[in-house]
């Protein structure tokens, strides 16, 4: 019988397992990191939505609101819940009952280090396309800047 017929050895099999479990190795860290943040830019997105959703609902219910709230939770005033950990930080942004909104700057946060900077620009609150990027630990003065710069234009 030639040996095409009997099939591999338990060396030659422990040989390849041993191969594909060096290379899950390499290859799972970085993978692990990948589907954090696309995880992270799923649920920033969702809170992004949420917030823009603001300008619709004092438009609806015919009264201003503010984001977030002085003296409530920061996300009290949305539909959704923050995940754990999470921190949506900023200077208050009104949203007007005609529908106006005043613009400003938001920071989407986890608490693994992701940031996501928000820059909502007057008078629809359209996100900033090109400030919306993650950064890590996000320059608030920069921000801040940014978000004034957008109401006076």
């Amino acid at each position: 019988m030639n040996r095409s017929a009997r099939g591999f050895s338990i060396f030659e099999m422990l040989a390849v397992l041993a191969i594909m479990g060096i290379a899950l190795a390499v290859v799972s860290p970085p993978l692990a990191r990948s589907l954090g943040a696309i995880g992270f830019a799923a649920k920033a997105d969702a809170v992004a939505r949420d917030i823009t959703g603001l300008r619709t609902r004092a438009l609806l219910e015919r009264r201003n609101l503010v984001f977030p709230a002085p003296g409530e939770a920061p996300y009290a005033d949305l539909s959704g819940d923050l995940p754990e950990g999470w921190a949506v930080e900023g200077e208050p942004i009104a949203f007007l009952e005609n529908g106006v909104c005043l613009g400003g700057a938001l920071t989407i946060s986890d608490g693994a280090g992701r940031s996501r900077a928000l820059v909502l620009q007057a008078p629809d609150c359209r996100l900033d396309p090109v400030r919306r990027t993650e950064v890590p630990g996000a320059d608030r003065f920069a921000l801040r800047t940014a978000a004034m710069e957008a109401r006076h234009l």
